[in-house]
């Protein structure tokens, strides 16, 4: 709802990254919390939801949070009301930033509900309960990484796939899917790639005699399938067979028997994916 042209911003976020799964944290519930608190303060009449669902509180990249921040910067923002500090961010250092640095110097009043913290004279610099909530919060999802982490590192180690998406050739097991059974459509393509390569015909080769029979390349397939799967790395509008593709079976370890995983790393903050040294 907004009327006119200063109001005010409630904010929320959810996000399984930082494990927030406690019903109370619901996008519904938040918004019910917050609309609950400003009945008992008349001077609030014109407002408007802010929502990031699905984004984590470790990275301020989020669409509705960058669109507070450039809304705050047109002058259309009086206060910022969340229902505690976390759903504000995980990240410690520029969680920080916002409170005593940004909303200030914007004259902002910003209101974190559980945390009891209504700072309405713009100053924080007294408060150092802030920083050490803010840190525990940056804590949070570490904690719960490493332990996600942990757990899939254990079931790799038993042998178990834990992948989105089972390479082509492959499938999930209907019945377990940690468990890789053998596609056989597919699996006639990959037999085919390796005979042709194996008899001299070079990678561009049987691309193109992949794509002059009409078959399917690995992306296409599994939408056929009916996956939703994307491919980061295809040129757009591509749906044929190419070089690459080619290489990527005949590089692949998988093809081989073996179970090949935990071969990049994502960090926690960027989302970044890096490659994890082979040995």
């Amino acid at each position: 709802m907004k009327k006119s042209k200063k109001y005010w911003a409630l904010y929320v976020r959810l996000s399984h990254d930082d494990g927030d799964k406690a019903e109370s944290l619901s996008i519904s519930n938040q918004k019910l919390k917050l609309l609950s608190f400003i009945k008992n303060m008349p001077e609030i009449t014109d407002y408007n939801f802010y929502v990031d669902d699905g984004f984590s509180g470790t990275t301020f990249e989020r669409p509705d949070f960058r669109k507070l921040i450039n809304d705050i910067h047109s002058g259309l923002i009086t206060g910022i009301i969340v229902k505690d500090l976390s759903r504000l961010g995980r990240n410690s250092p520029k969680t920080s930033y916002f409170i005593h640095d940004f909303f200030p110097s914007n004259k902002i009043r910003f209101i974190a509900i559980d945390d009891n913290k209504d700072f309405f004279d713009f100053d924080t610099s007294n408060d150092m309960i802030i920083d050490i909530k803010n840190m525990f919060n940056g804590f949070y999802p570490r904690d719960i990484s490493n332990k996600v982490r942990s757990t899939l590192r254990a079931k790799q180690a038993d042998g178990q796939f834990i992948g989105a998406f089972a390479c082509y050739g492959y499938k999930k097991s209907p019945k377990n899917h940690n468990k890789l059974i053998i596609d056989n459509d597919a699996a006639e393509v990959v037999k085919q790639i390796y005979a042709l390569y194996i008899s001299g015909v070079g990678q561009n080769t049987i691309a193109k005699l992949l794509n002059a029979s009409s078959i399917p390349c690995p992306s296409e397939y599994k939408k056929l399938q009916g996956l939703n799967y994307k491919n980061g790395n295809r040129l757009n509008y591509t749906t044929y067979w190419t070089y690459s593709s080619i290489r990527h079976i005949l590089k692949n370890e998988m093809y081989t028997g073996c179970m090949v995983q935990n071969k990049s790393f994502r960090t926690l903050c960027s989302k970044t994916v890096s490659a994890l040294p082979k040995d």
